[in-house]
């Protein structure tokens, strides 16, 4: 594996697995240290499944 790992994809992965695990935006941009929370939105990617989950809440 020659793939160099950079900070950013730590970071980014970070918010990712955070929000998958339904930790709230505002929390995950007070960690990441974010002014705007359209900034943190970025990072926070929605899984297919939790489209799903979503749904069958209602």
């Amino acid at each position: 594996m020659n793939e160099k790992i950079h900070f950013h994809s730590l970071r980014h992965s970070f918010a990712s697995l955070l929000a998958q695990k339904g930790i709230s935006l505002y929390i995950i941009k007070e960690l990441l240290g974010h002014e705007d929370l359209a900034t943190t939105q970025i990072y926070s990617h929605l899984q297919q499944q939790s489209l799903i989950e979503a749904v069958k809440l209602l």
